[in-house]
């Protein structure tokens, strides 16, 4: 892993800062253990794994179109994991002999879930790959959205302590910005974030957007 950058927060210290910050509105720095992991599996064999972080993204979804794909196999669960959860998910994987997929809210919270996923994987093989809130994800989002600015309209402006944990991700797993690619990290590079409740649903793209997210999330290689 690359060193951190000269006068950037490394994401030990961070962390340290983090813990400080129990009971406060920010996400919790600790494995919550009574969040459970939840597995669904359409009628058919498995074609696509994804690991959700947000509940919310799959009833908007269901909602519109009242199904999932049949050859979708979704795990759901918010949060860090502790090593079983990271386990368990990548024994499916390697069962169903499919890439596990990650979505979640474009933010330093959701990014640290998905870096903890990656480093606590066995092997390789296993590790999650980023695919929401992904660039093609947004450049959807962006063209139905409407006249205003994007960036303004819906993205939302990180508070000072994402903004601190965001720099700490940055400087101590550079890689990550290759995972998401330029248009999510530029957008978090600008200090907003995107959560999926505000990269989704009918009420800012319009009826139909679901489908074509699920279009969009199908074709991932």
């Amino acid at each position: 892993m690359t060193a951190p950058r000269r006068g950037s927060t490394s994401l030990a210290a961070f962390q340290r800062e983090w813990r400080a910050l129990k009971g406060t509105s920010y996400e919790p720095a600790e494995v919550l253990h009574e969040v459970p992991l939840v597995v669904l599996f359409g009628p058919r064999q498995a074609r696509r794994l994804f690991l959700v972080t947000k509940q919310a993204l799959l009833s908007r979804i269901y909602e519109e179109a009242l199904a999932f794909p049949p050859h979708w196999a979704i795990v759901q669960r918010q949060g860090l994991p502790s090593q079983m959860h990271v386990e368990e998910v990548g024994a499916l994987s390697r069962r169903l002999q499919l890439p596990l997929h990650f979505i979640g809210d474009l933010a330093p919270f959701d990014l640290h879930v998905f870096l903890e996923y990656h480093r606590l994987a066995r092997t390789r093989a296993t590790r999650p790959t980023w695919r929401g809130i992904s660039g093609r994800w947004l450049q959807l989002c962006r063209k139905l959205v409407g006249p205003e600015p994007f960036d303004v309209s819906i993205a939302q402006d990180m508070s000072p302590v994402e903004r601190r944990h965001f720099a700490a991700l940055q400087a101590s797993a550079p890689w990550l910005e290759g995972a998401l690619g330029s248009g999510p990290w530029n957008l978090l590079r600008a200090g907003k974030k995107l959560p999926l409740e505000a990269a989704s649903g009918a009420g800012f793209y319009g009826d139909g957007f679901h489908r074509r997210l699920v279009r969009l999330l199908d074709a991932s290689p």
